[in-house]
């Protein structure tokens, strides 16, 4: 099992490289910070029937850290829920605050919450998915 966890927390350390070139390094600077910190807003907009645009950077930031969260459940050794969510919830505001800092992309609250449950989703399913995986692979 130990070396288990120091392979995939190798696989974490990698994941949070791809995750900050997309968020962070891959972006270009703007002229302004631009931030928007009212709780779910993306949700209020929704609900004024604003579009696709919203529902798309809802779902994919969600997407985006299931990855995260299935590693970090091979990563922990005790396998406590609560670690994974402190883990992505740090990382995710940590990306937020540097992209207000370095002025690429939007900071705000609602990506905190998607990245957070994305990686809550991934970390839920792999006990589900391992069990699958062992009774198709008999």
């Amino acid at each position: 099992m130990k070396r288990v966890s120091c392979w995939a927390w190798v696989f974490v350390v990698g994941y949070i490289v791809f995750i900050l070139s997309e968020t962070i390094i891959g972006r270009p600077e703007t002229k302004e910070y631009r931030y928007n910190l009212l709780p779910f807003w993306s949700y209020l907009a929704l609900a004024r029937g604003e579009g696709v645009n919203i529902w798309r950077c809802i779902y994919l930031n969600v997407l985006f850290f299931i990855p995260l969260g299935a590693l970090l459940w091979f990563a922990l050794k005790d396998r406590k829920w609560w670690k994974a969510l402190l883990f992505s919830l740090v990382l995710s505001m940590g990306i937020e605050i540097a992209q207000l800092i370095l002025k690429r992309g939007l900071c705000e609250f609602d990506d905190v919450f998607h990245n957070t449950l994305g990686c809550l989703l991934g970390y839920w399913l792999m006990p589900g998915s391992k069990i699958m995986i062992q009774r198709f692979t008999k």
